[in-house]
C-alpha cells in the first residue's frame, strides 16, 4: 500500500499504533496516509471516511480487503502489517510502498518499451499467480492500483477480491471495478474467476506501451458495452506484444492464458501456448499481426540486449528516490511518541472528522490507561499484549500449550492464522491466538525432518519421504499441489518464482511455483553431508554446508556465482552440526561463522565484517535494522548497515545455534546451545533465553530439563512458538 508522494505532515494524530505523519491519497469511500510505529517503522494506512464506516456494506467490503490483503504473502504486494474494522475508525496498515503507481509513471514520464513492458508483465503475472495460489481473484487490477519501487512493481488494493470459488459481487451496470480493465464477464454479472485478472493485465500490458486503455474512455457504460462486444484498439502496441495481449484480451475467460504461461513468456524468448480452443475458422486473428493461419502462433522471437527494468530507468529511480526520501525525512524529523494523551484521544473524539473527513482517530494504550476500542490483529489474528512488568530470571506462563508435533522436526512456521508444525506422520496447524487444533495433514510419507517448513504466499511447502514436494493450503490443510518424485530429500528456501530443494545426491534443485516443474538443477552437489540451510535473495541463492563452506548460486540459471569459506568452528559441548544459517539484509547475506559478514548478494563484496580473532559466530538474525548473533559467552547486537555495535549481553551458550533466533515485538528469544541431535541441527537441552533488545539485559532462560530433543522456534502476532519434545507453546513478548 502507498505509491503516493508525501505532502506537509499533518498534526499528531494516530490511527490503531500509528502516529499520522502525511496523507499519501484519497478516493471515493477513504483516505490513506503514511503513519509510523513506536517503533519507527513506515506505514501506509488506510481509513474509512466517516459516512463510508457507517454503511454496513462498506464495512463488509472494508473487512474482506483486510482478509483478502492478509492472505497473499509475497514480494510483488505490499504485505500488510496490521487492521482493525471493528473499531470507531476501521483501518489496514500495510507495508509503505516508495514509488509511483504505473498510471502517474506512464502519464508523466511516457510509455515503456518492449522489452521493458514485457519485465513488467512477467513480474506482474508472478505475483497474480500467488494471489490465485491462495484462493482468491484480485478483481480490480489497473494501473493506479500498481506501484513501481526499487525492487520491483507490487500489487496493492484488494478492496474487491473475492474468493476464486465464489460468485462475482457485480450486477450489470454497477460494476464496481475499473471500466476498460474488468473482463465481458465482470461486467455481465457472471462469475468472475482466475481469468478475469488475466484480461486485466492484458489492459495493463497495452496502457504500459500506449499510454491509454484498449477499450478508450468515455461512460462507464459505453466503455463496457465496447469490452463485451467490440475488439481492443491496439494501435501502438509493440508488435512482439500483440499476441500476447490479444490473448490475454479473448472474450472467452477459458481461451485466455495462465499468469504462469504469461510470467514465463515473459521471463524467455518464448510465446506463451496459443488460445485455448484455438479454432482456425475463427473469423479474427487473435497471434501477431496477421498470420495466414490463426490456429499457429507467430515465430520465436530471438533473445535481446538486456534493458533495465522499468522501474529503473534513471527518470522513474529518480523519482522513486525522491519519494523514499521525503518519507524518511518525515520519520526522522517528527518526534517520537508512544501514544497520545487521553486528553488527546477525547479531543480527537469530541473534535469529529479531520481533514480526511475519517471520524475519531485512535491508538491502542500499551499500559491499559486508555481501553483500546477493539483489539490489534495481525493477518487477522488479535495480537497478545506484551507482558507489563517482566520480572528477570522468572519465566512467564505460558499462553496455551498443546501436545501432537514431532520431537524431531520440522520446526514450526506461523503463516496466516496458524502456526504450523511437524507431526508424527505429516503437518498439523494450531489457531495462533487459542492453540486449538486447525487441521491436520497425513502424506503418503512423513515429512523431512531436516528442512524448515516453506512458506509461500498462504501455501506451506514441504518435502516428504517420496521425494515428492507438496503445497499445502494452510487455510484447510488439503494439498494444493504435488509434484512428481524429483528426489527431494530437504526443503532449502522459496522466493516468488520458485521453491529450492536439496536432492538425493546433493543437488540443488529449483521447483517453479506457477509450473511446478524443474527450473534448473545445479551441476554441482553442494557439499557437507547433513542439514544444509539456506537464503535467497537478489536472484542469488546461498547454501551453507557442514563442510564449511556457502555456495551461492544464480536462482534463474542454477550456476555456481561464487563461494565463501565460513571457517570452522571449535567444538564445543556436544559438537557442531552443519553450518550456520544465512539472513538476507538489503540485498545482502549476512552469514555467521568467522567472521560476522555481510556480503553483497551478486558481487560477494564484504560490506562489513566482525573481527574474525573474535571467534565462530551462529546463524545470524535481522530484525528491525539490527543483526543478533551468538559468539563464545556473548549475544552481540550490531547495525544492520554498518556492523557496528550497539550492545553485547552475557550468556553461557552450550554450543554454535545454527538457526536463526525470533525477534517479537521488544523481545528476541533464541537457543541457548547447538545441535543436540548431529543430523537436525536443533537447539540443546541447555534451553531458551529470552532478552530485552531494548536494553541487552537477559531476562530469563526457559529449560524443562527434558532429555534430547531439540528446541524450535517461530513467532507471530505478539507471540514466540516454542516447541520441544511433543509439546507446542505460546509464549509473551514484551
Amino acid at each position: 500500500m502507498g505509491g503516493h508522494g508525501t505532502g506537509a505532515a499533518e498534526p499528531a494524530r494516530w490511527i490503531g499504533p500509528y502516529r499520522i505523519l502525511a496523507p499519501l491519497g484519497e478516493g471515493g469511500m477513504g483516505a490513506v496516509y503514511l503513519g509510523r510505529d513506536p517503533r519507527g517503522r513506515a506505514a501506509a494506512v488506510k481509513v474509512l471516511r466517516d459516512g463510508a464506516a457507517q454503511d454496513a456494506s462498506m464495512l463488509r467490503r472494508f473487512g474482506r480487503e483486510a482478509e483478502a490483503a492478509s492472505a497473499v504473502r509475497g514480494p510483488g504486494v505490499a504485505a500488510v502489517l496490521g487492521h482493525d474494522v471493528d473499531g470507531p475508525v476501521p483501518w489496514i496498515a500495510a507495508e509503505y510502498l516508495a514509488g509511483p503507481t504505473l498510471h502517474e509513471a506512464v502519464t508523466t514520464y511516457g510509455a515503456f518499451a518492449a522489452d521493458g513492458a514485457r519485465a513488467l508483465l512477467a513480474e506482474l503475472a508472478r505475483t497474480v499467480a500467488l494471489i490465485h495460489e491462495a484462493g482468491l481473484v484480485h478483481r480490480d487490477l489497473k494501473p493506479s492500483n500498481i506501484v513501481l519501487t526499487r525492487s520491483g512493481a507490487r500489487i496493492i488494493d484488494f478492496g474487491i477480491a473475492r474468493p476464486e470459488y465464489g460468485l462475482t459481487l457485480t450486477q450489470p451496470g454497477l460494476a464496481p471495478a475499473t471500466p476498460g480493465y474488468a473482463p465481458p464477464e465482470q461486467i455481465t454479472g457472471r462469475r468472475a474467476g482466475p481469468a478475469a485478472d488475466v484480461f486485466a493485465l492484458g489492459a495493463v500490458l497495452a496502457f504500459a506501451c500506449t499510454g491509454r486503455g484498449p477499450f478508450g474512455s468515455g461512460h462507464p457504460a459505453a466503455v463496457g458495452y465496447r469490452v463485451v462486444h467490440e475488439e481492443p484498439r491496439l494501435e501502438g502496441v509493440p508488435r512482439e506484444l500483440l499476441g500476447t495481449v490479444r490473448a490475454c484480451l479473448a472474450k472467452d475467460p477459458a481461451r485466455r492464458p495462465t499468469p504462469g504461461e504469461l510470467a514465463l513468456w515473459g521471463e524467455g524468448p518464448s510465446l506463451p501456448a496459443p488460445l485455448r480452443g484455438e479454432d482456425p475458422a475463427l473469423p479474427a486473428p487473435l497471434w501477431g499481426e496477421a498470420p495466414s493461419r490463426p490456429a499457429t502462433p507467430p515465430p520465436t522471437p530471438q533473445p535481446s540486449a538486456p534493458h533495465p527494468a522499468p522501474w529503473l530507468t534513471p527518470l522513474l529511480a529518480t523519482e522513486i528516490d525522491r519519494r523514499a526520501t521525503g518519507a524518511e525525512a518525515l520519520l526522522r524529523t517528527v518526534a517520537p511518541e508512544r501514544s497520545p494523551s487521553r486528553r488527546a484521544i477525547l479531543a480527537g473524539l469530541a473534535g469529529g472528522a479531520g481533514a480526511a473527513g475519517v471520524g475519531a482517530w485512535w491508538v491502542f494504550g500499551r499500559d491499559g490507561s486508555v481501553p483500546p476500542p477493539g483489539r490489534r490483529t495481525e493477518n487477522g489474528v488479535p495480537v497478545a499484549a506484551p507482558l507489563a512488568g517482566p520480572t528477570a530470571d522468572v519465566v512467564p506462563a505460558a499462553l496455551w500449550q498443546t501436545e501432537g508435533v514431532h520431537p524431531a522436526g520440522p520446526a514450526p512456521v506461523a503463516v496466516g492464522r496458524v502456526v504450523a508444525a511437524g507431526t508424527p506422520d505429516g503437518v498439523g496447524a494450531w489457531l495462533q491466538h487459542t492453540g486449538r487444533l486447525a487441521w491436520s495433514w497425513s502424506g503418503d510419507q512423513p515429512p523431512d525432518r531436516h528442512g524448515a517448513l516453506l512458506v509461500a504466499g498462504t501455501a506451506i511447502l514441504v518435502v516428504t519421504g517420496d521425494g515428492r514436494l507438496t503445497a499445502l493450503d494452510s487455510r484447510t490443510g488439503q494439498p494444493r499441489w504435488r509434484t512428481a518424485d524429483i528426489g527431494a530429500v530437504q526443503t532449502l528456501a522459496v522466493d516468488d518464482r520458485a521453491a529450492y530443494v536439496l536432492d538425493r545426491q546433493r543437488h540443488a534443485r529449483a521447483v517453479g511455483l506457477t509450473d511446478r516443474r524443474i527450473r534448473w538443477t545445479s551441476v554441482r552437489a553442494v557439499g557437507g553431508s547433513v542439514t544444509a540451510r539456506a537464503a535467497v535473495t537478489r536472484q542469488r541463492l546461498m547454501i551453507s554446508t557442514d563442510d564449511g563452506l556457502a555456495q551461492v548460486l544464480d536462482t534463474g540459471t542454477g550456476a555456481s556465482s561464487w563461494t565463501w569459506n565460513l571457517g570452522r568452528p571449535v567444538l564445543w559441548k556436544g559438537g557442531a552440526a552443519g553450518a550456520p544459517a544465512p539472513a538476507v539484509h538489503d540485498g545482502g547475506f549476512c552469514v555467521g561463522g568467522r567472521p560476522l559478514t555481510l556480503l553483497d548478494a551478486r558481487t560477494r563484496e564484504v560490506r562489513w565484517r566482525q573481527n574474525e580473532d573474535l571467534g565462530f559466530y551462529s546463524a545470524p538474525t535481522v530484525a528491525g535494522g539490527r543483526v543478533y548473533a551468538g559468539m563464545g559467552a556473548e549475544l552481540w547486537c550490531l547495525d544492520a548497515d554498518s556492523g557496528d555495535t550497539r550492545w553485547t549481553a552475557p550468556l553461557a551458550y552450550s554450543g554454535i545455534p545454527l538457526w536463526a533466533d525470533v525477534v517479537i515485538g521488544h523481545a528476541l528469544y533464541g537457543l541457548m546451545g547447538n545441535p543436540a541431535d548431529s543430523t537436525n541441527g536443533q537447539g540443546a537441552d541447555e534451553g531458551v533465553y529470552t532478552v530485552d533488545i531494548r536494553s541487552g539485559e537477559v531476562l530469563w532462560t526457559f529449560d524443562d530439563q527434558a532429555e534430547q530433543a531439540g528446541w524450535r522456534l517461530a513467532g507471530a502476532a505478539g507471540r514466540v512458538f516454542v516447541a520441544r519434545r511433543t509439546t507446542l507453546r505460546a509464549m509473551p513478548t514484551l
